[in-house]
C-alpha cells in the first residue's frame, strides 16, 4: 500500500485519484478529511517500474460526489478524431485508456476562479501564471503577460515533467 499526502486547504473534500502511466490504469473517488488528507492505494504489480498519481480535489456547493451520483451504465463514450479537443468541467469524472500508440496524445487544463480569490503561491507553487480573464482583480494577485514567453518556466518544467504542472 502506497501512502500519499493530499495538500488542500479544505476541512473536507472530495477527491478523484487516478493513476496513470500513459493513460489512466485506476481510477476512484474518496473523500478527504483536512485533518488527515492522507490517500491509501494498494499497488499492484502490474504497475511497476513506475506510474503517476493525481488527485482532483473538489468542494462544490454540491457538498461531495455521493456513490449514488456515479453510475458506471451511464457512461458515455466519446471518441476524438486528430486535431479534436474535448471540454468539459474538471467536476465531470472523466479518463481514457492508457495510449499504447507511438502518437503522442496530451491534454491541457483551465480553470477559473473569482477575481476576489487571491491565489496561494505557497500551495501550488510559483511556476503557476494566472491570467484575469475579466473584470478587475479584487484580491491582488499577480498576473502573467499572456503575449510574454516565460522559459524559466519551460525549464522548470523540462526538468520536472509531471510533477511539475
Amino acid at each position: 500500500v502506497a501512502r500519499f499526502q493530499v495538500r488542500m486547504p479544505y476541512r473536507k473534500a472530495t477527491a478523484l485519484v487516478t493513476v496513470e502511466r500513459e493513460g489512466v490504469l485506476d481510477a476512484r473517488v474518496v473523500t478527504l478529511s483536512g485533518k488527515a488528507p492522507v490517500l491509501e492505494i494498494p499497488v499492484k504489480a502490474g504497475w511497476a517500474p513506475n506510474v503517476f498519481v493525481s488527485a482532483l480535489v473538489l468542494r462544490g456547493r454540491n457538498d461531495e460526489i455521493k456513490p449514488t451520483q456515479r453510475d458506471p451504465s451511464r457512461a458515455i463514450a466519446i471518441e476524438l478524431e486528430a486535431g479534436q479537443c474535448s471540454l468539459h468541467d474538471g467536476r465531470i469524472i472523466h479518463g481514457s485508456a492508457p495510449n499504447t500508440s507511438s502518437i503522442r496524445r496530451c491534454g491541457y487544463t483551465m480553470r477559473y476562479m473569482s477575481a476576489g480569490v487571491k491565489l496561494n503561491s505557497d500551495l501550488v507553487g510559483k511556476f503557476h501564471n494566472i491570467y484575469l480573464a475579466r473584470g478587475q482583480d479584487r484580491a491582488g494577485n499577480t498576473y502573467g503577460d499572456p503575449k510574454q514567453a516565460y522559459p524559466e518556466l519551460a525549464r522548470f518544467r523540462a526538468k520536472h515533467g509531471k510533477n511539475g504542472h
